[in-house]
């Protein structure tokens, strides 16, 4: 990031194949759940599913567990193509546009093409006190550094930039 004081709108990290089961995946996104709501438990403490309207997701809060996550994977496993893995994606429930974080994880791919990677993308707020806690260089470290960390990936992305390295 060029700009010190730059919003941080989302990190990604991305790897290459890996031939997981859905029990797998399912403990990997509740151990990096937990993980990241220790990082930043105002933002990332609550989270909810995604629906098709304001009123139906925040209806949809869900208990952090592995056997949630375990549902979710399996419930998202691509069945027609199983080396396409699944999809599982969250959001913080933050009524107002801007406010909310989103995050995303696609998980168990072995397709042997080199274009469909693996990867968990956080998404950050662009309005309000954690868009503006993001502008913060530890804090947007602190996070790169935990998904670095965690996930062991080929490379990170921030605002969608290939990163050598975190600084």
């Amino acid at each position: 990031m060029s700009n010190n004081k730059e919003i941080l709108k989302y990190v990604s990290a991305l790897w290459g194949d890996e031939n997981t089961t859905a029990i797998e995946c399912g403990e990997r996104i509740y151990d990096f759940m937990m993980l990241i709501k220790e990082h930043n438990k105002g933002l990332f403490g609550v989270w909810y599913e995604q629906g098709m309207s304001l009123k139906e997701a925040l209806d949809k809060k869900i208990d952090v567990s592995q056997e949630y996550f375990y549902r979710q994977v399996e419930r998202n496993w691509d069945k027609k193509f199983p080396a396409l893995g699944s999809r599982v994606a969250l959001w913080t429930g933050q009524k107002e546009d801007g406010y909310s974080a989103v995050i995303s994880f696609n998980l168990g791919k072995h397709t042997n093409n080199p274009n469909l990677l693996n990867s968990c993308v956080v998404n950050l707020p662009y309005k309000g006190q954690y868009a503006e806690s993001y502008k913060e260089p530890a804090n947007r470290i602190a996070l790169m550094r935990l998904m670095q960390a965690f996930w062991k990936p080929d490379f990170l992305k921030v605002n969608g930039k290939r990163i050598e390295e975190i600084v």
